[in-house]
């Protein structure tokens, strides 16, 4: 497959894609990577970022259906749970990560929302 002759000839998702990679560097000014660096730092970190935006807004939306509880643990930082069987707050999954003493019984308690707003 040749390359088109002209930017008008590109098909609309490399244009949006160029697109993308300008907007990236005229907001980082002095830049430069390989193919493989701008597809796995400067397209990858931008993407993730819009997709974080994106699950958050899908979480929230999922505690406003009463599908997903919202829990603050001891640290501070916040876990999501099903709130189906979860409602007592005692029988939390361990997850990778958290620990049976930073999410005490009444730490679960006192951290627990169906339906608060998510910071941004």
């Amino acid at each position: 497959m040749s390359p088109p002759e002209s930017r008008a000839e590109l098909p609309g998702e490399i244009k949006a894609l160029a697109e993308e990679i300008a907007g990236y560097l005229q907001t980082r000014g002095f830049v430069a990577d390989t193919l493989e660096g701008i597809c796995s730092w400067w397209l990858v970190r931008k993407r993730l970022h819009a997709e974080q935006l994106r699950v958050q807004l899908a979480v929230q939306y999922l505690c406003e259906q009463g599908l997903v509880e919202r829990r603050q643990l001891a640290d501070g930082s916040t876990i999501y749970l099903s709130a189906a069987g979860n409602s007592d707050g005692e029988n939390i999954p361990p997850e990778e990560g958290v620990s049976g003493p930073e999410l005490s019984a009444d730490a679960s308690r006192k951290g627990k929302s169906r339906c608060n707003k998510l910071k941004k």
